[in-house]
């Protein structure tokens, strides 16, 4: 029998329950000049070696530029999980900002990618220039105002910075740095420009900007304010003084003649001329409460009675009352004024006046001079919207003048009518009491006005007269840094009233007065409205006992302008000299009222003035001396001591000699002394002459 046989046979596969060993990379950071290491790990386990391939690749960072090109290819024997290689960077001096670039892997063996491509990063070592990203505005400031901050770092950009300003006139502004915050501080009005930089040692960065700065407009108010106050006194007193001139022209061609001589002897003397009476001849008592003479009434003789004012002298020669016939006159005067609220004002004016005229027929023809110093202080609330911060400022307005006023004036009927123009030109000087900065310009004034007076009744001693004027004056002022450039103000006033007057008659006691109310009406930039003026006046003598007393008053008794107010007053008593000048000789004296530089004695024209609030309140003073006398001369030793309101204290001692008589003399005057104010105390020497010729 036969039997086949067949073979068989089968392939067994065994499947791995496990994972791939998987491969991932990791970068790092470095600065310029050092490496950056690279790792790369692999993960599960295998009996088998595990390799792979890496290389750099370009992002904003630039092989060869920025770092070494770096490729290469890690292995892995079994049981090894970590490999690095790592990539040198580049070092330069140029600021360049972080870049990067990767490393990628490819190519594996015995193992799959997990993370293929890791980053590089590269920080820069160099300092980031200083750049200007945006400008600042340009700043502007008001003077007495709040100062600007700009912070530098909010426009500058860069590391590590350094910061600098610098400002071209610190005349305008000043400027300090805090770290980056800049402050600029105004200090006068005008235009700076302020150089700004950053800078570190990869560069600079810089700036210029426009620092305005300009007047707080509630400061510029009350300044103008001031001026135009001080120049509406000016156009009173030279109303005033003018107007006066026309009193009794008739009587005033004979009013300071002797009776018993044909005229009187013209005199010439370097001091203030004030307080002319009709009753004793030459006489120089001053309605301002001081002089080295405040009166002479050593004589008897009989005179001719006339009209005066308290503050003013008059020297007539010539026919009394007819054509050709002609006068010497001077007038002194203080007015003062207040006003308070957000224009806070306090000030002076004084003026002297000198003048000349001629009677021809029916016309009087003259000329006057004029020397005026106003000092006003101000203070006023500073505006909000404009320089911010708020509070107060202040300081002083100081002006002095020179004027010319030719005039003339015509009889009609039983009174006059008269006309005068002025011009004239002066300084003024601003004082500001914060930065103590003083700004000056020049001042230009032009005046025109008309009067009249018309006797309209008499009655026994008394002159009732009607008395009107009007007048209109523009100041202006030249070119300067300040509110004080280019100011123009105008100014007009009218007033209409009646004097009541009595005329005095030689007798041992003498007693003249007068009252005087005017109603006023103010247009422009001093100040506006309706008001009403009251003045008077009154003068003792005593020619037995050689005794004087001189008083007066003014003052502006109603306004309608809100807190507005003009006073004045002053006293003075005398006991005087024998006929010779020989004797005892006293005089104390005490004024109210701001001081006045032109209408005061010798003692008074040695203060000067000083920064800050002008003397105010209450002042006195007191003369003593003996005159000697030897053949024709008369030696008068003697001292003084005068006080004010503001701690100032006066003190003087000198010799005195007279030559001649009261009709032709020859003096001088020659005194040391010492003034003190406070703590400040200063020492003078004072040469003085007059003359009568």
């Amino acid at each position: 029998e036969n039997a086949a046989v067949s073979t068989a046979s089968a392939t067994g596969t065994i499947v791995d329950d496990d994972a791939a060993p998987e491969l991932a990379i990791s970068g790092g950071t470095a600065t310029e000049g050092g490496t950056i290491g690279f790792t790369v790990t692999l993960t599960g386990s295998t009996s088998q070696t595990a390799t792979v391939d890496y290389a750099t690749v370009d992002g904003t960072a630039i092989a060869d530029d920025d770092y070494a090109t770096t490729a290469g290819t890690l292995t892995f024997v079994p049981g090894e999980t970590v490999a690095t290689f790592a990539v040198t960077i580049a070092d330069d001096d140029a600021y360049e900002p972080e870049e990067s670039f990767e490393a990628m892997l490819s190519s594996p063996v015995n193992a799959t990618l997990a993370i293929r491509a890791a980053t590089g990063t590269i920080l820069d070592d160099d300092e980031e220039p200083a750049t200007l990203s945006t400008r600042p505005a340009d700043p502007m400031l008001c003077v007495g105002g709040d100062p600007v901050e700009i912070d530098l770092a909010q426009h500058f950009g860069g590391t590590s910075l350094r910061y600098s300003a610098a400002s071209a006139d610190t005349a305008v502004v000043t400027v300090e740095l805090s770290g980056s915050v800049l402050t600029v501080t105004p200090v006068l009005e005008g235009q700076a420009t302020l150089a700004l930089s950053a800078a570190n040692g990869s560069g600079e960065a810089s700036i210029e900007l426009n620092a305005t700065v300009v007047t707080d407009p509630a400061e510029l108010a009350v300044i103008e304010t001031a001026f135009a106050r001080a120049w509406s006194h000016l156009l009173a007193e030279i109303v005033g003084g003018i107007g006066d001139r026309f009193v009794n022209p008739d009587a005033a061609a004979s009013a300071m003649r002797p009776a018993t001589a044909p005229t009187a002897p013209a005199r010439l003397d370097s001091g203030v001329f004030a307080g002319g009476s009709p009753m004793n001849g030459w006489d120089r008592s001053t309605a301002f409460g001081r002089g080295t003479d405040i009166l002479d009434m050593s004589r008897t003789r009989p005179l001719t009675p006339a009209r005066s004012r308290p503050g003013a002298f008059s020297l007539a020669t010539g026919a009394a009352g007819g054509s050709g016939a002609w006068s010497v006159w001077g007038r002194g005067s203080l007015r003062r004024h207040e006003s308070l609220g957000d224009q806070d004002l306090d000030g002076s004016i004084e003026t002297l006046q000198i003048g000349a005229d001629a009677r021809v027929s029916d016309w009087i023809l003259g000329a006057s001079a004029a020397v005026s110093r106003a000092d006003t202080n101000f203070r006023f609330v500073r505006s909000l919207d404009v320089c911010g911060g708020g509070g107060t400022g202040e300081g002083v307005l100081e002006t002095e003048l020179a004027s010319i006023h030719p005039y003339a004036g015509r009889k009609v009927g039983d009174g006059w009518v008269w006309a005068t123009l002025g011009f004239g030109g002066g300084e003024a000087v601003l004082k500001r009491c914060v930065s103590g900065r003083r700004t000056t310009s020049d001042i230009s004034v032009r005046l025109g006005a008309l009067g009249g007076r018309h006797r309209v009744g008499t009655g026994g001693r008394l002159e009732l007269s009607l008395v009107e004027d009007i007048g209109v004056l523009r100041a202006t002022t030249g070119a300067a840094t300040g509110p004080i450039a280019d100011l123009s103000v105008s100014i007009s006033r009218a007033r209409i009233g009646v004097e009541v007057s009595t005329v005095p008659r030689p007798h041992q006691t003498m007693v003249s007065a007068w009252a005087r109310t005017l109603a006023r009406q103010d247009w422009g930039d001093a100040v506006e409205g309706t008001g009403l003026e009251v003045a008077a006046g009154a003068r003792l003598r005593i020619p037995r006992h050689r005794f004087g007393l001189d008083a007066s008053v003014h003052t502006l008794a109603v306004h309608s302008a809100e807190d507005h107010q003009e006073r004045g007053a002053n006293i003075a008593a005398s006991i005087l000299p024998r006929d010779d000048g020989s004797g005892v000789r006293l005089t104390l004296a005490w004024r109210r009222g701001a001081r006045s530089d032109l209408n005061r004695g010798t003692d008074d024209w040695l203060h000067e003035s000083r920064v800050g609030r002008t003397d105010v309140g209450q002042r006195g003073d007191a003369y003593l001396g003996y005159g000697i006398a030897a053949r024709r001369a008369i030696v008068q030793p003697f001292a003084s001591i005068g006080t004010a309101t503001g701690d100032r204290l006066n003190q003087r001692v000198g010799l005195r000699i007279q030559l001649g008589n009261e009709q032709r003399r020859l003096g001088t005057e020659i005194s040391v002394g010492r003034e003190e104010r406070g703590r400040d105390a200063e020492g003078f020497f004072l040469i003085r002459f007059d003359a009568r010729i």
